[in-house]
């Protein structure tokens, strides 16, 4: 009942308004694995949206159809107006709108903090300036402000693979911010790091978010940190079982996302409260 409100919600709306629109997007793998099965939502602007769900939900895909790196067997997938699946072209130009954060933070070890932020400026560059890596001043200026807005400016010129996981995942968010981006999305971002460094990551998102009104799509393992949400999505073998507030996630709802129909397997959890 829950997927199919949430197929019709998310229908009625003008794609061309919307930051990003998934509507009836299936995927399976061979011989016989379902991956996602009909998924359809938006995300309206300046909303923060999680996506939960267990290993094996379908969020690793349904993430790499988002970005166009994987292509769905049916269904359509538009970001910032743009179909993605149209031409080549218009997944290209869709792509500078949108901002990736990765699990294991993509940084290129050898490289410095402040090239790897750099890296966020490519889709601007012609093709020479992207191979020699020579970057404009005011790319760099750009770059800079965003390792200053998580707090490694003075890091700036240490290598990458000398910096802690936390660290690494925070050059990840300058990264994003350095592309100017209409549109975040953060791929498991918390998941390679400890409790502190987790949280760390987390207010910092939300408070990009809240800053610069950017519209973030994060999916989660973590149940502590979905209060920093505006909306929850909750994916269960390919489908969505579950779109409302943090306030609604009880203990009834992480039951039919993540375990079996023994309720005793979800004894000691409790009800995620959200942040203030």
């Amino acid at each position: 009942m829950a997927a199919t409100k949430t197929r019709v919600e998310s229908a009625s709306f003008n794609g061309n308004r919307l930051v990003a629109h998934a509507e009836g997007l299936r995927k399976r793998y061979p011989p016989a694995v379902t991956a996602l099965d009909g998924v359809s939502f938006a995300v309206r602007p300046g909303e923060f949206v999680a996506v939960l769900g267990p290993s094996g939900a379908g969020k690793t895909t349904l993430f790499r159809c988002l970005t166009g790196l994987t292509r769905p067997d049916r269904g359509t997938v538009t970001v910032a107006g743009r179909d993605i699946w149209q031409s080549p072209r218009e997944l290209r130009l869709a792509r500078r709108e949108l901002a990736l954060i990765f699990q294991q933070f993509n940084l290129i070890r050898r490289l410095s903090a402040l090239e790897n932020v750099l890296v966020g400026r490519l889709g601007y560059l012609p093709a020479w300036r992207s191979t020699v890596r020579r970057y404009p001043r005011a790319d760099v200026e750009i770059s800079v402000r965003a390792l200053a807005r998580v707090g490694l400016e003075t890091f700036a010129w240490r290598r990458a693979d000398t910096l802690s996981g936390g660290q690494q995942q925070r050059i990840g968010i300058a990264r994003a911010l350095a592309q100017q981006p209409r549109f975040i999305l953060a791929d498991e971002p918390i998941a390679s790091l400890d409790l502190k460094s987790a949280e760390d990551v987390m207010r910092l998102l939300h408070g990009i978010h809240e800053q610069d009104g950017i519209p973030i799509l994060v999916s989660l393992h973590q149940l502590e940190a979905v209060g920093y949400a505006d909306r929850i999505i909750g994916l269960r073998r390919g489908e969505i079982v579950f779109s409302g507030s943090p306030s609604t996630l009880t203990d009834a709802v992480i039951q039919q996302i993540y375990y079996t129909d023994d309720a005793s397997s979800i004894d000691g959890v409790g009800t995620p409260r959200p942040h203030a």
